[in-house]
Protein backbone atom coordinates (compact mmCIF):
# COMPACT_ATOMS: atom_id res chain seq x y z
CA UNK A 1 0.00 0.00 0.00
CA UNK A 2 1.58 3.50 -0.53
CA UNK A 3 1.84 5.90 1.76
CA UNK A 4 -1.06 8.32 0.46
CA UNK A 5 -3.33 5.50 1.03
CA UNK A 6 -2.29 4.88 4.37
CA UNK A 7 -3.09 8.29 5.61
CA UNK A 8 -6.15 8.36 3.56
CA UNK A 9 -7.35 5.44 5.25
CA UNK A 10 -8.01 3.31 2.14
CA UNK A 11 -7.56 -0.51 1.74
CA UNK A 12 -8.04 -0.39 6.06
CA UNK A 13 -10.82 -2.64 7.50
CA UNK A 14 -13.83 -0.94 8.32
CA UNK A 15 -13.15 -1.71 11.53
CA UNK A 16 -10.42 -0.19 12.21
CA UNK A 17 -11.44 3.06 11.20
CA UNK A 18 -13.99 2.74 13.44
CA UNK A 19 -12.54 2.31 16.47
CA UNK A 20 -10.06 5.50 15.46
CA UNK A 21 -13.04 7.41 15.39
CA UNK A 22 -15.23 6.07 18.34
CA UNK A 23 -11.81 7.13 20.30
CA UNK A 24 -12.02 10.59 19.35
CA UNK A 25 -15.95 11.63 19.86
CA UNK A 26 -18.01 11.58 22.98
CA UNK A 27 -21.44 10.53 24.01
CA UNK A 28 -24.07 13.06 23.23
CA UNK A 29 -25.70 12.48 27.02
CA UNK A 30 -22.07 13.29 28.44
CA UNK A 31 -22.42 16.24 30.63
CA UNK A 32 -19.29 19.00 30.98
CA UNK A 33 -16.75 18.09 33.51
CA UNK A 34 -16.17 20.94 36.25
CA UNK A 35 -12.85 21.34 36.34
CA UNK A 36 -12.06 22.84 39.80
CA UNK A 37 -9.39 25.93 40.08
CA UNK A 38 -7.45 27.19 42.75
CA UNK A 39 -8.32 30.60 43.72
CA UNK A 40 -5.41 33.31 43.78
CA UNK A 41 -4.06 33.44 47.63
CA UNK A 42 -5.26 36.93 49.27
CA UNK A 43 -3.01 39.72 49.95
CA UNK A 44 -3.72 38.81 53.84
CA UNK A 45 -3.13 34.94 53.93
CA UNK A 46 0.27 35.77 52.48
CA UNK A 47 1.36 38.33 55.10
CA UNK A 48 -0.64 35.75 58.05
CA UNK A 49 1.64 33.30 56.82
CA UNK A 50 5.21 35.30 56.51
CA UNK A 51 4.53 36.85 60.00
CA UNK A 52 4.14 32.73 60.93
CA UNK A 53 7.52 32.11 59.23
CA UNK A 54 8.75 35.12 61.48
CA UNK A 55 8.67 37.58 59.08
CA UNK A 56 8.39 41.18 60.46
CA UNK A 57 7.04 44.47 57.88
CA UNK A 58 9.53 46.37 56.64
CA UNK A 59 12.64 46.44 54.49
CA UNK A 60 15.66 45.41 56.57
CA UNK A 61 17.83 48.67 57.06
CA UNK A 62 20.79 46.99 54.77
CA UNK A 63 18.53 47.25 51.87
CA UNK A 64 19.76 50.62 49.46
CA UNK A 65 17.07 52.85 48.72
CA UNK A 66 17.54 51.79 45.09
CA UNK A 67 17.71 48.09 45.47
CA UNK A 68 14.44 48.71 47.10
CA UNK A 69 12.99 50.69 43.96
CA UNK A 70 13.66 48.07 41.90
CA UNK A 71 11.87 45.61 43.81
CA UNK A 72 8.71 48.29 44.14
CA UNK A 73 8.97 48.49 40.87
CA UNK A 74 9.52 44.91 40.02
CA UNK A 75 6.29 44.68 41.86
CA UNK A 76 3.67 46.82 40.20
CA UNK A 77 4.91 45.05 36.56
CA UNK A 78 3.21 42.17 37.88
CA UNK A 79 -0.41 41.42 36.71
CA UNK A 80 -2.50 40.25 39.42
CA UNK A 81 -3.53 36.44 38.94
CA UNK A 82 -7.12 37.76 39.92
CA UNK A 83 -8.26 39.80 37.85
CA UNK A 84 -5.39 40.53 35.16
CA UNK A 85 -4.24 44.09 36.01
CA UNK A 86 -1.30 45.41 37.03
CA UNK A 87 -0.28 45.20 40.95
CA UNK A 88 -0.74 48.91 42.81
CA UNK A 89 1.52 47.99 45.81
CA UNK A 90 4.00 46.23 47.95
CA UNK A 91 4.77 45.30 51.02
CA UNK A 92 8.13 44.37 52.42
CA UNK A 93 8.96 41.74 55.27
CA UNK A 94 11.85 40.82 56.28
CA UNK A 95 13.58 38.29 58.93
CA UNK A 96 17.30 37.89 59.73
CA UNK A 97 17.82 35.23 56.96
CA UNK A 98 16.93 37.49 54.14
CA UNK A 99 13.52 39.54 53.09
CA UNK A 100 10.73 38.98 50.60
CA UNK A 101 8.40 41.21 48.83
CA UNK A 102 4.71 41.40 48.24
CA UNK A 103 2.70 42.62 45.05
CA UNK A 104 -0.76 43.85 46.08
CA UNK A 105 -3.16 44.55 43.81
CA UNK A 106 -6.74 46.82 44.36
CA UNK A 107 -8.88 43.10 44.45
CA UNK A 108 -7.55 41.91 47.09
CA UNK A 109 -5.12 39.36 45.96
CA UNK A 110 -1.36 39.48 46.28
CA UNK A 111 1.74 37.56 45.02
CA UNK A 112 5.40 36.91 46.39
CA UNK A 113 7.74 38.62 44.30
Amino acid sequence: MRTAERRAGLGQPAGALDSLFALTTQPKDVAMLQIEVESPLRAAELEAALRRQGFRPGFPPHVAPMARAVDQSAARRMKCPGCGCRMRGSKAFHKPGGYKLLAICDCGCGEEV
